[in-house]
């Protein structure tokens, strides 16, 4: 049972993810479901989202970005984040047999990295997306969130 003070510092609620890349360009993409909950308790905040998806790329650059989180990530935080589904449609990178949700500190953004044995650990692109094709991600986890 949370005490009074807890519960004052307590929310829950809807928010809506989406996707975008470092450098956007004229990066589009058709969204078919962009759906998140979260609750949040002092500044630990629980989230989980589905994002269905087709992508164009354009001239888009850099990193994949999970953007829209409900709070802003405070610097310095360890999040527990983790992929609870994936399609096909994205291309791991060579030599990663791991995924992982890594916290962009200071936004409300997410990334996705590929990581494997004796290689450094590697954001997602655009070379990890397939444009024109429907992409499915399911994510949850908990991160701390900025006062």
């Amino acid at each position: 049972m949370l005490s009074f003070a807890q519960r004052k510092r307590y929310s829950e609620g809807l928010w809506t993810p989406d996707v975008t890349f470092v450098g956007p360009g004229t990066f589009s993409r058709v969204s078919t479901t962009f759906e998140g909950i979260y609750t949040k308790i002092g500044n630990i905040v629980f989230v989980e989202a589905n994002v269905v998806f087709t992508p164009t790329f354009g001239t888009a650059s850099g990193n994949f970005r999970i953007t829209g989180l409900p709070f802003t990530l405070r610097a310095g935080t360890i999040a527990g984040l983790s992929i609870r589904a994936i399609n096909s449609a994205f291309v791991w990178p060579a030599s990663r047999t791991q995924l992982s949700i890594v916290p962009v500190a200071g936004t409300t953004q997410l990334q996705i990295h590929g990581t494997g044995t004796g290689v450094d650990s590697l954001a997602f692109g655009t070379s990890n997306l397939t444009g024109g094709v429907i992409h499915a991600l399911g994510i949850s986890g908990v991160y701390g969130a900025a006062a």
